[in-house]
């Protein structure tokens, strides 16, 4: 019965040993491919709103298969989070705060081409509200 359960247990330090080495080829080899492509001449390129086209490096594919939102967040100097905001400001334009009354405004704002000119509760926001009182944060979330 020992000897059984300590087989077990190396049979299991195997199989997770085999996994991690299983792991380790199939990513070397997809760096290999990129690079291989990368030498042969190939552009990966890709357009985000506020950076435009983006050659994305062979060794900056993993960065950006992982979270694209970041990695273009980044080439715009901008946070992740404040790329989503300016992200649903530049798909749509209006100041989508909650009045009083409990309608929205809805006014048009001028829509900003670069992520890092958008400031937060001042670009997101109409005039009318801007400096008033009345003005509530938006509520509606962004994607």
């Amino acid at each position: 019965m020992i000897h059984r359960r300590e087989k077990e247990a190396q049979l299991q330090r195997e199989i997770i040993k085999l996994k991690r080495e299983k792991q380790d080829l199939a990513e070397s080899s997809r760096e290999i491919i990129f690079h291989q492509l990368d030498d042969a001449g190939i552009n990966f390129v890709t357009y985000h709103p506020g950076a435009g086209h983006l050659t994305i490096e062979a060794d900056e594919i993993d960065s950006f298969l992982s979270n694209n939102m970041a990695y273009v967040a980044t080439k715009c100097g901008v946070s992740e989070s404040h790329y989503r905001v300016w992200l649903n400001h530049y798909y749509s334009p209006t100041y989508e705060g909650q009045l009083e009354d409990g309608s929205f405004c809805d006014k048009s704002l001028v829509r900003l081409e670069n992520p890092s000119q958008f400031i937060v509760g001042e670009s997101s926001c109409c005039s009318d509200h801007r400096h008033s009182k009345t003005r509530v944060v938006p509520i509606r979330k962004c994607s």
